[in-house]
């Protein structure tokens, strides 16, 4: 009998190659796997973002529609009517606002004057658009026309009251000049308009 070993160069089994999908535990890269789910992502965002601006694109195609149709709507004049009277009421607004009242500056004498004095003369200016009252006027004594000065040195509306021309007249009373400013609110006719 031979005893020697036969050797066969031939494999009697395949070997399987390395990476090879016949091996059942392939295991998958989870670099690969993220990168994967990462390009889904922009995929996705990419063709969310392009519907979105066709949505938009439609939107704002529809808007300029609907615009030029209510351009169309208003006709010229009922527009150049509305702008004339928007324009009146502004100059009436305008006019209103800078009106001035004397009025009023009579209802403030009357209130602080005492019954001792009198007023003989009134002469009404504006200087650098506050009121100025100049009057003469007449009190039974010196006493008179200070209790009156005290007077208006307490209503605050009576802005820098001066008395001065004191003299003694024919029938024994007292004659002075009074010069002074009033707040312009007291001659405004919007604030005599919204106090009543």
């Amino acid at each position: 009998m031979d005893t020697r070993l036969r050797t066969s160069f031939v494999p009697k089994k395949t070997l399987a190659l390395k990476g090879s999908s016949q091996s059942g535990n392939n295991v998958v890269n989870p670099l690969f796997s993220l990168a994967l789910i990462f390009f889904c992502l922009t995929v996705a965002a990419a063709g969310g973002e392009y519907l979105y601006k066709v949505l938009l694109d439609k939107q704002v195609v529809g808007l300029k529609s609907d615009l030029s149709k209510a351009k169309d709507a208003f006709e010229a004049k009922t527009v150049e009517e509305w702008t004339r009277r928007d324009n009146r009421i502004n100059v009436a607004n305008e006019l209103l606002s800078k009106h001035k009242v004397v009025s009023p500056i009579f209802s403030l004498l009357e209130e602080t004057t005492l019954r001792t004095t009198r007023f003989l003369d009134f002469n009404f200016s504006e200087v650098a658009g506050v009121p100025v009252i100049k009057m003469k006027g007449e009190g039974l004594s010196y006493t008179s026309v200070a209790l009156l000065s005290d007077s208006f040195n307490q209503e605050p509306k009576i802005k820098n009251p001066i008395f001065s021309d004191l003299t003694l007249s024919e029938k024994g009373g007292v004659q002075f000049s009074f010069t002074g400013s009033v707040d312009p609110s007291v001659t405004s006719y919007k604030e005599m308009f919204n106090q009543q």
